[in-house]
């Protein structure tokens, strides 16, 4: 046991030491991040999400000149180099600690000119225990606490805010599919475009019968191995849920479908610390496994989209599922481009039943889309005044799982 204090208290000092000499040599403040976890395993899954957690907060707040993951045995942290005032960077840090869910869990370090910036320099009170609130070092002292304490407190808190925060971005990637324009006559804010028969309200009162399911599938994420066998019946409890909310008009069926495939493998893959390339890989393979076996041992087709593989073989949504989802992830991420041409690029790389079912020739669009979108999309005016009636679904579809990635995809590091 004294060698393992020995090596943590030698990576924080070395932790110090790093940032100490980088204020000195880059004359600008910097931030330390890293989880505030007791014990000698300080690198777990639920550390690694308190970590990307507050790196993105970091990197969102505050102009960065330069940034690096560091590897240690005392937690691995993210150093930041930042272009602002060192007594403001910590003001806000200590926001942060005081409000955010997993604030408590979060050590936001401030040092500048060769020395670090207090709490108690700026009036704030130390930090408590996040068990009990009396003095952390009182607890030590006093053994009040065992190990197994804070393991459970900090995995039910990490957990709790991953199914609360995920379940809430998938629900704000729905909304902002919705509120997406220009949207080629999809349903929105300004009308129906083609539809006759659906209207903004459907689509939100579709949404807000969708989001416990949203919860539902991350939540069986947290034990995928055992729970994936039981993901298409609950997703035909979800997609009836959106029939009953809607009076059986269908708003979000693909996108039922595509999120319920990938908020469980997104839960999966961040608490095994997996990569993003891992999740794709993952996320492929678990619709292999879940409907692989679909259209060859199809018979009476039932919906649109079987009607189109019996007669043309085109697979729709169930294809791109099987094929990892590649409309998207051929070019994803792209920064900087807006939603519209984002949503240009999944309509030049799917086979988009929707539009199929309404005569588009997808061979002669896909073709004008690559186009426009290998010139910079200078011909986007020309794109919309063509195929500003087409409505494309499928394509809506994905751009709402583009929208929950952009938004979560910092926690798969």
């Amino acid at each position: 046991m004294t060698k393992d204090i020995d090596a943590l208290l030698d990576a924080r000092e070395k932790r110090r030491k790093h940032a100490l000499d980088l204020t000195l040599d880059m004359e600008r403040p910097v931030v330390i991040a890293k989880a505030n976890t007791p014990g000698f395993n300080k690198n777990t899954p639920e550390s690694n999400v308190i970590l990307n957690t507050s790196s993105a907060l970091i990197g969102a707040l505050f102009e960065i000149e330069h940034d690096a993951r560091v590897k240690s045995v005392d937690g691995d942290y993210h150093i930041f180099v930042v272009a602002s005032d060192a007594l403001y960077i910590k003001r806000l840090s200590v926001y942060l600690e005081n409000t955010h869910t997993l604030g408590r869990l979060m050590d936001l370090d401030v040092y500048t000119e060769g020395s670090s910036v207090t709490r108690t320099a700026l009036n704030f009170p130390k930090r408590s225990c996040f068990l009990c609130g009396r003095h952390p070092a009182f607890c030590a002292r006093e053994n009040t606490h065992t190990p197994n304490d804070f393991k459970t407190f900090i995995t039910s808190k990490v957990r709790s805010f991953l199914l609360d925060a995920l379940s809430n971005e998938a629900e704000l990637a729905l909304l902002k599919e919705l509120y997406l324009t220009p949207c080629f006559s999809l349903v929105g804010p300004e009308g129906s475009g083609i539809h006759s028969d659906m209207n903004i309200t459907h689509f939100l009162a579709s949404i807000d019968a969708l989001k416990p399911y949203f919860k539902h599938y991350l939540a069986m994420g947290m034990d995928l191995e055992h729970t994936y066998p039981f993901l298409r019946l609950v997703g035909l409890k979800g997609e009836k849920a959106m029939f009953k909310a809607t009076g059986d008009i269908n708003t979000h069926k693909g996108t039922h479908f595509i999120f319920a495939l990938a908020l469980p493998v997104f839960m999966d893959s961040v608490l095994n610390q997996t990569s993003f390339d891992s999740f794709k890989d993952a996320l492929r393979d678990l619709s292999k496994l879940l409907i692989g076996k679909d259209y060859p041992s199809l018979k009476t087709p039932k919906t649109t989209g079987e009607h189109f593989y019996r007669d043309k073989g085109i697979e729709g949504i169930r294809g791109e599922a099987l094929r990892g989802f590649q409309g998207v992830f051929d070019w994803y991420p792209k920064k900087g481009e807006s939603g519209f041409q984002k949503l240009l690029r999944i309509m030049a790389r799917i086979e988009d039943t929707t539009l199929l079912k309404r005569g588009i020739d997808l061979k002669t669009m896909k073709k004008a889309l690559m186009s426009c979108e290998e010139k910079g999309f200078k011909a986007i005016d020309d794109i919309k005044h063509v195929y500003g009636n087409t409505s494309p679904g499928g394509a809506a579809d994905l751009m709402a799982l583009v929208f929950f990635l952009e938004h979560t995809d910092h926690l798969l590091k």
